[in-house]
């Protein structure tokens, strides 16, 4: 059996268009990591400042090295070793110091602690909030309009987690009509 022109030409689509899927399929299901997660150099300046080594982004690290306020999630954790300036012609050990950044009920906050020593003075002090969590808004009300009937109605929402209770009131030919709502929030 001899192929047309026309079969070669639709065989050899489908299999273009085939492998076309499958690439646009892995590129889809390939994790994508934030732009913050991505490993990068450390980076000297020239005012003798680090821009820090960022290593790859781990599931599980090892224990911090001090206590996490309770009920607290660590975001990232930070360790640095610092050669403090010698003062009269003396050299100094060189003096680590361990951060984690945590995120808990009161916003995020920073540990730090030091093997070599005790932490003095420490500040935390927020600069951007853009990428900060809210308080989410459990509650929603608003009015409605029922365009067949052309009747007013009040409704009223309440996040309990992944569920949301509602409450409709609506304006109907016997008074008023009243509906209880129960969902899933995703």
């Amino acid at each position: 059996m001899r192929m047309t022109d026309r079969t070669l030409t639709l065989r050899i689509l489908f299999m273009v268009s085939l492998g076309v899927g499958l690439l646009c399929l892995h590129a889809w299901l390939q994790p994508v990591l934030p732009l913050d997660a991505l490993p990068k150099p450390a980076i000297k300046q020239t005012d003798g400042s680090l821009v820090l080594q960022r290593s790859a982004l781990t599931l599980s690290p090892p224990k911090a090295p001090h206590l996490l306020p309770a009920g607290s999630k660590e975001e990232r954790r930070i360790s640095i070793a610092i050669k403090p300036k010698p003062l009269f012609a003396s050299d100094c050990a060189p003096v680590h110091l361990d951060l984690s950044l945590v995120r808990g009920e009161d916003g995020r906050r920073v540990v730090a602690s030091s093997p070599d020593g005790e932490i003095i003075s420490a500040l935390d002090l927020p600069i951007a909030t853009e990428g900060m969590p809210t308080e989410p808004k459990r509650w929603a009300a608003g009015a409605s309009y029922g365009v067949n009937q052309q009747a007013p109605g009040l409704w009223l929402e309440r996040d309990l987690g992944r569920v949301r209770l509602g409450l409709d009131l609506n304006k109907a030919e016997q008074g008023i009509e009243t509906r209880v709502r129960l969902g899933w929030a995703f």
